[in-house]
């Protein structure tokens, strides 16, 4: 929109205001002479706009984008003031409402934001053919796969009993106290970890776990210092 459409805009709401204000029983008519000083002063702003270069408006000794300068608004709505001053002084025209004069300055900011809004929405139309740029892509490489970690100590493995050549008890509860299987495991015997206690024992100064065992089906448990997992 242009700002010779907006100066049109705000003559057409100052049309619909004074038909409101005649229309209107619980407000005193304005004199007609009211609203023809606004649209004079209109006009001229019109007029000025017509004959300066496209795209500006000279006022005073400043050029500036018409569409920018919020200076012709100003002026108008200090004309508003100025034929109101007139009509209070004038004792041959009947005074108008204050309510008339400030929908005149509210209906201007409306269109003059209004206004704004186009512009700030409008895409500016632009000559030739145009497209979208390819995307970049990029080659990322796929991470080479890793080897599972085995725990070679956890449950589900194999070990090799080391008794230091005697055979090894099967324990019914990981305890000293606890009774045995009749069956013993002899030296380098080949069993299966299921699981090992939460509590250590101390065997010959150090730390060991009961582990559970499963030797050929017979399952149980021994000290894990006697397990061998090489």
């Amino acid at each position: 929109m242009s700002f010779g459409n907006l100066l049109k805009n705000i003559g057409k709401g100052l049309g619909n205001l004074q038909k409101q204000n005649r229309d209107n029983p619980n407000e005193q008519t304005a004199h007609g002479s009211i609203f023809d000083k606004i649209k004079d002063a209109l006009d001229d702003m019109k007029e000025k706009a017509a004959s300066t270069n496209p795209g500006t408006e000279q006022y005073g000794n400043t050029e500036a984008p018409v569409r920018e300068s919020a200076e012709p608004l100003d002026m108008l709505k200090k004309k508003i003031e100025e034929v109101k001053s007139q009509n209070q002084a004038d004792p041959d025209v009947p005074t108008a409402e204050e309510s008339v004069f400030e929908r005149m300055k509210r209906m201007i900011e409306e269109q003059a934001n209004a206004e704004a809004q186009a512009e700030a929405t409008t895409t500016p139309t632009e000559t030739g053919s145009w497209s979208a740029p390819e995307p970049t892509t990029y080659n990322t490489p796929t991470p080479e796969p890793t080897a599972p970690v085995v725990d070679r100590f956890g449950a589900g493995n194999f070990a090799m009993t080391n008794s230091m050549g005697g055979s090894l008890a099967i324990r019914q509860e990981p305890d000293f106290g606890a009774a045995s299987n009749s069956i013993r495991i002899p030296e380098n015997s080949k069993v299966k970890l299921l699981e090992y206690s939460e509590h250590t024992v101390n065997i010959d100064g150090h730390d060991s776990r009961w582990a559970k065992v499963d030797f050929n089906g017979t399952v149980g448990w021994i000290l894990e210092t006697y397990l061998n997992f090489n």
